[in-house]
């Protein structure tokens, strides 16, 4: 049923039939009963107790909440109605039947908006919205009447997938329900509203919608919580991750017995990598949700913790993800073509990448992020867009309005990406807090997150690696591993991760590939970054000599300005043929 759920009446010893025209007494009467939790069916009772113009009418809007299609009790009233003098209380009917129709046809497998009708029913309810406002008299029932097809109409062009026009029809019926005093009603048109909202990446204006739902004494149990999963969901979308574990921990205590609460926890948790590896995921009716948390659980772990690789695993877990709602199902892409470029696929999670648009901000900020990940990878797709890449990035932020918390989401999935922007002439202060101290800065000793290493070599591999040279050497590293596990190894969550290490150079190099085509404050930027954290340390040990001189007077002389890229990228190539043996 397209129209909204609210309480389930109960007989009243206050009922009346002036109760039933008096859209602000039907709403309180329904809102009085609902904590006696009664069904439908003893409302309905109720009101056959009493006679009058508005009977017929308030019970077939009962059956039609009811939920189950409409039988011959509800048709003969529904005949009433329709033979009624009463220009909205026809209408109103019309409406109803309509709306129960088109729930027969969705219980087919997967209809489309042509077989359910959805177009149809637009055309006759606006023609029926048109009847009623130019009848007389001009009473509060009609405009309710008015207020309830345009929360119908917003939930028609949702299906259409016409969000604009939705919350164009939801916004007139609140403006028309408020007035009345009829709360709940209005909730629902808010939740309509945000619903489009969402779907066309207009957060802020959801996440209002929802919080005044949230605050709204009328709302019924069912608006509140699916408001306040929203909101949770909202923050997240935003990248205020810690805001929405606060509102979701208090929901969990507020609706203990539902299901759906600790879903959308596991579901924050999952993004935010705070759901332990051996935690149980929760099962869930709609089953993809539970499929979802689990992929984000062992996708987030595989980021923070070098000894899982379970991104094929996860791959396996999405490809039977099927999502109707928009965020999840940009997540759901989101992740595989991440999971892609993590298992060495950067040519086809490109492809995948191709006409992507994640309109909610968190998950532009961690597509953007990859592709620059994409364009500092050893094969350079993209690199053309690096620049733009950065700036979109930095823009982005705008949208946060908790900074630190969306970079610390930003440096936890992509953390090449959130240094190469902190470093960048695009910087953003936040990020340079959580990104800067994982790129190393070569001295007596190393430093990385604010700790002396005295190792060099595993600084050495790092920058080899960060530019496709294998550095696999043939000794026992276990000295060296155990120096970094030290100074890597942190809590988060609950779990343990491994920070991730940035090899000062990738950057330097991008920077500089980017002033040879957009200019000066690049070149600054590498220079700025090359003085304060060096190129590539210098061993004492015979292990990887050879490519380290060999990258370091290539980096020298392109810093110096003495060679260009193109020439750099050739160096390159020739030091990874000679890794690999090539002659």
């Amino acid at each position: 049923m397209s129209l909204p759920s609210h309480f389930s009446p109960d007989p009243s010893h206050n009922l009346t039939a002036a109760t039933l025209e008096s859209p602000m007494d039907w709403g309180h009467w329904r809102l009085e009963q609902a904590a006696q939790h009664c069904t439908y069916d003893e409302g309905i009772a109720a009101l056959k107790r009493l006679s009058g113009e508005y009977v017929p009418i308030r019970i077939l809007q009962l059956y039609s909440v009811k939920g189950d299609p409409f039988d011959e009790d509800a048709h003969r009233y529904a005949r009433e109605c329709l033979k009624s003098e009463n220009v909205a209380i026809r209408a109103f009917a019309l409406v109803l039947l309509s709306a129960d129709e088109r729930s027969r046809r969705m219980d087919s497998s997967a209809p489309t908006v042509q077989e359910i009708g959805t177009e149809p029913a637009i055309s006759m309810i606006h023609e029926q919205l048109d009847l009623v406002r130019g009848s007389s008299p001009k009473t509060d029932f009609a405009l309710e009447v008015q207020a309830q097809m345009l929360y119908d109409l917003s939930v028609l062009y949702r299906e259409l997938g016409k969000e604009g026009e939705s919350m164009k029809a939801a916004s007139e019926g609140i403006f028309l329900s408020v007035p009345l005093g009829y709360t709940n009603l209005t909730s629902s048109l808010r939740m309509s509203y945000a619903l489009s909202a969402m779907g066309c990446g207009k957060s802020q204006e959801a996440l209002q919608q929802y919080l005044e739902v949230r605050k709204e004494p009328g709302s019924n149990m069912r608006q509140r919580l699916f408001s306040t999963l929203n909101v949770v969901n909202l923050y997240l979308f935003s990248g205020d991750y810690p805001s929405a574990l606060e509102v979701v921990l208090e929901a969990e205590h507020e609706y203990p017995e539902r299901p759906e609460v600790g879903v959308t926890r596991q579901f924050v948790e999952g993004l935010a990598v705070l759901i332990p590896l051996d935690a149980e995921i929760l099962p869930f009716a709609v089953q993809s949700r539970s499929a979802l948390n689990k992929a984000l659980q062992i996708v987030g772990h595989s980021e923070i913790n070098p000894k899982v690789t379970l991104y094929n695993d996860a791959l396996a877990l999405l490809k039977d993800i099927s999502e109707s709602a928009a965020f999840f199902r940009i997540l759901t892409r989101w992740l595989q073509v991440h999971c892609l470029f993590r298992t060495g696929k950067p040519f086809l999670a490109a492809q995948r990448l191709s006409g992507f648009d994640a309109s909610y901000p968190i998950l532009r900020a961690f597509v953007l992020a990859l592709r620059i990940e994409m364009a500092l990878h050893p094969d350079g797709l993209e690199r053309d867009s690096l620049g733009e890449f950065t700036r979109e990035l930095s823009r982005s932020f705008d949208e946060f309005p908790n900074k630190a918390a969306a970079s610390r989401l930003l440096t936890l999935w992509y953390p090449t990406a959130a240094a190469f922007l902190a470093m960048s002439p695009y910087s953003v202060a936040e990020l340079v807090d959580e990104a800067m101290p994982g790129i190393f800065a070569d001295g007596r000793p190393a430093q990385i997150y604010g700790q002396s290493v005295p190792a060099k070599l595993p600084f050495v591999q790092a920058t080899l690696e960060a530019f496709g040279v294998s550095a696999d050497v043939p000794r026992d590293m276990s000295s060296e591993r155990e120096r970094m596990r030290a100074a890597l190894t942190t809590s988060w969550g609950g779990s343990e991760r491994t920070l991730p290490v940035i090899a000062p150079a990738l950057l330097i190099v991008n920077f500089i590939r980017l002033s040879e085509r957009e200019g000066g404050l690049w070149i600054n930027a590498a220079r700025q970054l090359e003085r304060s954290h060096g190129l590539i340390p210098k061993t004492t040990g015979t292990h990887l000599r050879e490519e380290r001189g060999v990258l370091h007077d290539a980096l020298e002389r392109l810093v110096s300005g003495e060679t260009d890229t193109r020439a750099f990228d050739r160096t390159l190539t020739e030091l990874r043929n000679h890794g690999r043996g090539h002659v």
